[in-house]
C-alpha cells in the first residue's frame, strides 16, 4: 500500500497510474521529482489542475501540481529519518559482553566524573582542612558515588590519628559536663577501668568497720584528740576526789560520767536523793553540792565544746585517711597521669558521700559516657548524613525514668578526624546557620535544652562535603555570610558526559561488572547498542550519555528479566526493545488517563480540522518517579477592539509560574517590535490555556504567539500539528526540554484516537533536533509518512506550516511588507484596529465637545 505525502491521502494517482507496492518515498521532494518525470514521460500536462477535475480533494488539501509550483518557497520540510535518532556504532561494541570480551570491569562510573573527582582529591589532600560544596541537577542521589571517590582518595593517606571522646560529670560546674579526649580504643578501657575503680571504692568504704588498719588509725587518732579532755578530767578529779566525786571517761562513746561517793550521778536531783539515802550532815551536804556543781559545769563544757570538736576532728582525720585510701586506688588506674582524668579523679574523691558509699556505683554523677568510639576504626572515618538536622548533626541527650542520661553523638563528632558527607536535599534552611557556626568555630558539643546542660565543646578536625541540588543552594551571602568562607571549594556532579568511544567502553565495563555480580545473561552487541542509545536518550542530548548508577543498572537488570521471560539465551536488541516498551506501558497509566479524557471529550482537544485562534500545545506531566510523559493542552486566542493590550488569563489569575509569565511578556515584545513601528499597538486580546491548571515553564510561548497571529490574520491553524518551543523578542525560536516525551505523547494520542490514518505532525525548535532520540514506533510512523516532525528557526516558518503555506512570510521593504504576505495581513489588521479605535476616540471627542457646547 502506498501513500502520497504531499496530498495527505492514501489514494492512487489519477490518470490510471498507480504506485508500485514496493515504491516508498520518505521525502516530499523525492516524490515530486519522480511524479514530474512520470508525467513528462506520459506527455501529460504539468500545470495546476483545476478544482472541478479533483472533487475528491478538499479545499484545505494541496494538489501535487500546486506543490511543484510552491517548491521554491522556504516552507520547512519534515526532518529526515536520520535526524530523529542516534545509532550507536557497532564498532564501539564487542560482539558479546559478559565473558572474554577484553573489557575491564568497573564497579561504578565514578572514574568518569573527572570534575568532582579532582575537587574531592583537592579537598582531601589540602594541608588545611578544606570543605567542598558539590551541586548536582539529577533526581538520582550521587552520594554513593561521592563516597567511593572519597574512599579512593583516602587510601593514599597513612593511618590517621583518631581519638575517642567521653563526657563526665563536672563537680565544680554541674551544668557543664566535661569532655575527655583519649586515643582511639582507650575510651572503652577508661570507662571499664572507672567502673572497676568505683566498685572497689564502694566496697572499701562499706567494709571499713572491719578494716584493722582503719581501727588502729581510729584508736590512735582518738587518743591524740582525747588527750586535752583527759587532762581536764584529771584536774577535776584532783580537786573533787577529796569530797568523793570522780569524773569517769567512757571510751566507747567518747563521753564522760560523774560518780559521787561511788554512785553515778547525772543531775542535782540525783545528789539530793544520794544525800538523803546516806544521812549526810547538812554541812557536808552543802560542800558536796557545791563541789558537784563545779564539776558538772566543767563536764557540760567538755560535752558541749571539747567532745564535739574532738568528734569532728576524728571524722575529718578518718575522712582524710579514707581519701588517701581512695587516692591510692586511683593511682592504680593507668589513666591517673592524664591531666583531665587526674583532675576528674580528684573531684570524685572530694565528692564521695562516706555515709552512702553505694552511691559511687548507683549515682549518675559518676557515670562515664563514651560518645565517640573509634576502637574498631582503622581508616579515616567517612560518615554520610542523609537526613541533616540540628539533632543529627550535633547530637542529643535523652533520659529514662531513672533519670539516667543517654548521649547520642552527632555526625560531626562521629566524622571527627575524617570526612562528613551531608546530603542537603532534605536539610531545613534554619539548620544551616548553626552548622556554619560550628564549622567556623571548629568545635561541636551537645546541648540539652530540657535540663539546661551545656556540654564542653570538642575541637573538630573534619572535612565536610555538602551534596545539594540548585534548589537547596544556600550560597547567598546576605542570608549566610559564612558560607563562602566555610566552603571555599565548589564543584558540580554532572549526570551526563560526552558520548565518546572511551566513555562507552567504561559503561560497557560497568555492564560487565553488573552482569557478573548479579548472574545475568550475556549481553549481545545489538542489546548493548540499544542500552547505550537509551542512556543517550536519558541524557536529553545525542552528544551526551547518562552515567547515573540507577539508569545503568536498572536498564540492564530489567532487560535480563525480559530475556529470561521470553526464554532468550542473550540480551539482544529485540529484548531491550521489548523491555523499553513494557517499561513505558508499566509507567504509562497517567498518560493513558489523559488520552482517555480527551477521547471521551472531558478535555476538549481538536486533533483534526482547521480552526482560527486555536492550537495544540505540547507539555509534559511529571509522574514523580523520575518519569515524565508528553501531554497536550488547547491554547486559544480572542481579539477585539480596545486598549487593554494582550492579556493571558492564566497569568491574571496567578495560575502561571514566573518563567511562563516571562515568556508571555516576550511574546508581547515580539508583536510590538514586528508590527507596531508606525502606529501604536491598539487592541484587546486574551490568550488562555483552556482547561489547564497553569504552567511553570515557557515552552508554550510559541503556541501562544501562533494562536494570536491566527486570530489577527484570520487564518485557520491545522489542528493535526502540535507545537512546542519558546522564543525571543526578535522571533527566533528557542529550545525547550523533554522534546522526545512531548513528541511521543502527541504521537500516542494520535494512535489512541479514532482518527488513525490521518497524517499528524509536531513543530519544534531547530536547536532541539540535536536532542531527538525517539522511540522506534514514532520513527517507523515518520518513515511511513504517517507522522511528520518539523524543526523551525523563526516564528513565521512555523506559522506558514500551520496555515498550509498559503502565504509567504513577507519582508519589510520600502516601508511596507510584501503584498498578500502573512506579515502584511497581520499588519493591516492591526492597523485597521488602531484606526478604528482612533475613529471611536475622535467620535467620542466630538460628541463630548458638542455636549459641552449645548450645556
Amino acid at each position: 500500500k502506498m501513500w502520497v505525502s504531499c496530498q495527505r491521502t492514501t489514494r492512487s494517482i489519477p490518470s490510471g497510474n498507480h504506485f508500485h507496492r514496493t515504491k516508498v518515498f520518505t521525502q516530499k521532494r523525492d516524490f515530486v521529482a519522480w511524479y514530474e518525470k512520470l508525467r513528462q514521460k506520459e506527455k501529460q500536462e504539468t500545470t495546476v489542475v483545476s478544482e472541478p477535475k479533483k472533487p475528491h480533494i478538499s479545499e484545505s488539501e494541496v494538489t501535487t501540481s500546486e506543490i511543484v509550483k510552491k517548491e521554491p518557497s522556504s516552507i520547512p520540510q519534515p526532518l529526515k529519518i536520520e535526524d530523529l535518532y542516534w545509532n550507536c556504532p557497532q564498532e564501539w561494541i564487542p560482539e558479546e559482553i559478559g565473558g572474554d570480551d577484553g573489557l575491564d570491569e568497573l564497579e561504578d562510573l565514578s572514574s568518569i566524573q573527572q570534575r568532582a573527582a579532582k575537587a574531592i582529591d583537592l579537598t582531601m589532600r589540602a594541608k588545611k582542612a578544606h570543605n567542598l560544596y558539590i551541586s548536582h541537577t539529577s533526581s538520582v542521589n550521587p552520594v554513593p558515588m561521592v563516597r567511593k571517590m572519597v574512599s579512593e582518595s583516602t587510601q593514599a593517606f597513612p593511618p590517621p590519628s583518631l581519638f575517642d571522646y567521653l563526657y563526665v560529670h563536672n563537680f565544680d560546674q554541674p551544668a557543664n559536663p566535661r569532655a575527655i579526649k583519649l586515643p582511639a580504643g582507650k575510651g572503652k578501657e577508661f570507662r571499664r577501668s572507672m567502673q572497676e575503680l568505683l566498685r572497689k571504692m564502694s566496697e572499701t568504704l562499706m567494709e571499713r568497720d572491719g578494716d584493722s588498719e582503719l581501727a588502729r588509725y581510729r584508736s590512735k587518732m582518738r587518743d591524740e584528740l582525747w588527750a586535752p579532755i583527759h587532762e581536764k578530767i584529771s584536774e577535776l578529779n584532783r580537786t573533787a576526789s577529796p569530797e568523793g566525786i570522780f569524773v569517769r571517761e567512757i571510751s566507747t562513746s567518747n563521753d564522760v560520767s560523774i560518780e559521787v561517793l561511788g554512785k553515778q550521778v547525772a543531775s542535782t536531783q540525783d545528789i539530793d536523793s544520794l544525800i538523803k539515802s546516806m544521812n549526810i550532815s547538812p554541812n557536808d551536804a552543802q560542800v558536796l553540792k557545791k563541789t558537784f556543781s563545779i564539776v558538772q559545769r566543767e563536764v557540760d563544757a567538755i560535752r558541749r565544746d571539747d567532745r564535739p570538736k574532738m568528734q569532728d576532728d576524728l571524722k575529718n582525720w578518718e575522712q582524710l585517711y579514707l581519701q588517701q585510701v581512695m587516692r591510692n586506688l586511683t593511682l592504680e588506674s593507668p589513666y591517673a597521669s592524664h591531666p583531665s582524668i587526674s583532675r576528674y579523679l580528684g573531684q570524685i574523691i572530694q565528692s564521695i558521700d562516706y555515709k552512702n558509699p553505694s552511691s559511687l556505683v548507683s549515682s549518675p554523677n559518676y557515670a562515664v559516657h563514651l560518645i565517640v568510639d573509634n576502637s574498631d576504626t582503622s581508616s579515616m572515618p567517612i560518615v554520610i548524613e542523609s537526613n541533616p538536622t540540628v539533632l543529627s548533626l550535633f547530637g542529643n541527650v535523652s533520659k529514662n525514668e531513672q533519670n539516667e542520661m543517654t548521649l547520642t553523638p552527632g555526625s560531626l563528632l562521629k566524622a571527627n578526624g575524617g570526612v562528613l558527607i551531608i546530603e542537603a536535599s532534605n536539610m531545613d534552611e534554619d539548620d544551616w546557620d548553626p552548622l556554619l557556626k560550628k564549622l567556623s568555630s571548629r568545635s561541636s558539643g551537645l546541648d540539652d535544652v530540657d535540663s539546661g546542660l551545656i556540654f564542653e565543646e570538642i575541637s573538630l578536625d573534619v572535612r565536610v562535603i555538602v551534596v545539594s541540588t540548585p534548589s537547596e543552594d544556600i550560597g547567598d551571602e546576605k542570608e549566610h555570610p559564612l558560607f563562602h568562607n566555610i566552603f571555599p571549594l565548589k564543584s558540580d556532579f554532572v549526570p551526563t558526559v560526552p558520548t565518546t568511544p572511551d566513555t562507552v567502553k567504561k559503561i560497557l565495563g560497568n555492564f560487565k561488572s553488573i552482569i557478573k555480580k548479579n548472574g545475568l545473561l550475556p549481553l549481545h552487541q545489538s542489546g548493548a547498542c540499544k542500552l547505550i542509545e537509551e542512556l543517550v536518550r536519558k541524557s536529553g542530548a545525542k552528544s551526551r550519555i547518562s552515567i547515573l548508577e540507577n539508569d545503568v543498572s536498572d536498564l540492564l537488570i530489567e532487560a535480563n528479566y525480559w530475556a529470561e521471560k521470553i526464554k532468550s539465551p542473550k540480551i539482544d536488541g529485540n529484548v531491550v526493545e521489548t523491555c523499553l516498551k513494557e517499561s513505558d506501558f508499566i509507567h504509562g497509566a497517567i498518560q493513558e488517563r489523559l488520552f482517555r479524557n480527551i477521547k471521551m471529550k472531558y478535555q476538549n482537544i481538536a486533533i483534526d480540522g482547521e480552526i482560527v485562534g486555536q492550537i495544540n500545545c505540547l507539555c509534559t506531566v511529571d509522574k514523580g518517579d523520575d518519569k515524565s510523559y508528553g501531554a497536550v493542552t488547547c491554547v486559544t486566542s480572542s481579539i477585539g477592539l480596545g486598549q487593554d493590550g494582550v492579556v493571558e488569563i492564566d497569568s491574571k489569575v496567578d495560575l502561571a509560574g514566573k518563567l511562563h509569565n516571562k515568556g508571555f511578556e516576550i511574546l508581547i515584545g515580539y508583536i510590538r517590535q514586528k508590527f507596531s513601528q508606525n502606529f501604536p499597538l491598539t487592541l484587546s486580546a486574551t490568550i488562555c490555556d483552556e482547561q489547564g491548571v497553569g504552567s511553570e515553564g515557557d515552552s508554550g510561548t510559541l503556541s501562544q504567539v501562533y494562536a494570536l497571529l491566527s486570530s489577527l490574520a484570520k487564518l485557520p491553524i491545522d489542528q493535526s500539528i502540535a507545537v512546542t518551543g519558546s522564543m525571543n523578542q526578535h522571533g527566533k525560536v528557542q529550545p525547550v526540554g523533554s522534546v522526545n516525551e512531548k513528541i511521543e505523547g502527541w504521537f500516542r494520542l494520535s494512535e489512541f484516537s479514532d482518527n488513525c490514518g490521518k497524517i499528524r505532525g509536531v513543530i519544534l525548535p531547530w536547536d532541539n533536533v540535536q536532542d531527538l532520540m525517539l522511540r522506534s514506533d514514532v520513527i517507523q510512523a515518520c518513515r511511513e509518512d504517517r507522522f511528520r516532525i518539523y524543526a523551525v528557526e523563526n516564528v513565521m516558518d512555523g506559522f506558514r506550516i500551520l496555515t498550509g503555506g498559503r502565504h509567504e512570510e513577507g519582508e519589510w521593504k520600502d516601508g511596507k511588507f510584501a503584498e498578500n504576505s502573512l506579515n502584511e495581513i497581520i499588519y493591516k489588521e492591526l492597523y485597521r484596529m488602531a484606526t478604528k479605535v482612533d475613529d471611536f476616540k475622535e467620535k467620542d471627542e466630538k460628541e463630548e465637545k458638542k455636549e459641552k457646547k449645548e450645556k
